[in-house]
């Protein structure tokens, strides 16, 4: 189990390196001079100057990475004018925000590309859902549901997976749903009325749902990247939801990991997992990579989402920008922020590994 989570760290580093490149090759496009471009953050560990300039480093925090950009966190009161046409301060908001969102740019062509690998290479899953547990006195009991009923069509629609099964079910909340079932081989046709507010536990319809990839389909190397881009679509909605479910407070924050936590879960996927060690890994890589490219989106202090809200708040102001100052505490604050929920977050993870639990069920 542990040399399996130990796959997590050059994951890791792929990821960040992709991200950190696409800051770095973005500021050197429009004529910005970069200062240093850093693994993990400071304190630096190791730091190599190049003939450029440019330092390289390795810092002892290892978590994230930067680029460090010349005039970027300018807090003097003329807002960097003594800074000449290398800094990113003296670019236009639009060259900014393409340095600011070239990182996550980055993280999402790395998924298309990832998935599209694992398409051509190994082919696409063949996912079949089917029922766990029947609640007695729910809408799927009285539609004669019974346990190991596997799931062909739901509203006329092929059933492929989980995710597109639940929207189908949000979708037809207190309306009739025909359900196609197959049971020992036989197709059984039923109707169903999800319930708009269903006890807690129970869901809508009363039924536990469980998916198994049954096989795995080749796919023609011209299509690849159209099942890469599919693949990463439907990683992406599923992402989407988590997100939502838990600003929405519907699961414990717990369940969220740091890089210990990441590398326990990496272990315990490996382990369990029955396809190719290269292909667990490499959906891994497309997950959490897209997993990078929507946190970093997200319009908090210190994340380049964050940065970029200052940016759309300097076009919508008339090119006027808020006080430097104002915004470097801002990032500042927020930076604070990030490393103490890191530090929460690292000290659950490290707790669930003395309590022995799974991160899996």
């Amino acid at each position: 189990m542990l040399l399996n989570s130990l796959w997590i760290v050059p994951i890791l580093g792929l990821l960040i390196l992709v991200h950190e490149l696409g800051h770095f090759f973005a500021a050197r496009m429009v004529g910005i001079r970069v200062e240093e471009f850093g693994l993990g953050l400071p304190p630096r560990l190791y730091g190599y100057q190049a003939k450029s300039g440019v330092i390289y480093s390795i810092n002892w925090i290892p978590f994230g990475g930067f680029v460090k950009m010349y005039g970027q966190d300018d807090l003097r009161v003329d807002g960097g004018a003594a800074y000449g046409e290398d800094s990113f301060v003296s670019k236009t908001p639009l060259q900014r925000a393409f340095v600011l969102v070239a990182g996550v740019i980055m993280n999402l062509l790395l998924a298309l590309l990832i998935f599209t690998v694992v398409a051509a290479g190994h082919g696409r899953g063949v996912t079949e859902v089917s029922i766990g547990q029947v609640v007695s006195d729910t809408p799927a009991a009285a539609a004669g549901w019974l346990p190991n009923d596997k799931l062909v069509s739901v509203a006329g629609e092929p059933v492929k997976d989980l995710n597109q099964l639940r929207k189908l079910i949000e979708d037809y909340a207190g309306r009739e749903m025909a359900v196609v079932l197959d049971r020992n081989g036989q197709q059984i046709s039923t109707v169903v009325i999800p319930r708009e507010d269903p006890p807690d536990g129970q869901g809508r319809t009363g039924v536990t749902l469980q998916s198994n990839t049954v096989r795995y389909q080749r796919v023609p190397l011209w299509r690849a990247p159209v099942e890469g881009v599919r693949l990463a679509w439907e990683t992406f909605t599923i992402q989407i939801d988590g997100l939502r479910q838990l600003i929405a407070g519907q699961f414990s924050p717990r369940d969220l990991a740091g890089p210990i936590g990441m590398g326990q879960l990496t272990g315990e996927i490996v382990q369990r997992s029955t396809i190719p060690l290269w292909v667990t890994l490499a959906n891994l890589a497309g997950f959490l990579s897209l997993n990078l490219f929507i946190l970093n989106l997200l319009p908090f202090p210190a994340l380049d989402g964050g940065r970029l809200v200052f940016v759309v708040l300097e076009m919508l102001r008339g090119g006027r920008k808020i006080a430097p100052e104002r915004e470097g505490m801002v990032h500042f604050v927020g930076l604070m922020v990030l490393l103490t929920l890191m530090f929460v977050i690292g000290f659950s993870d490290i707790m669930r590994l003395v309590r022995g639990d799974s991160f899996i069920p």
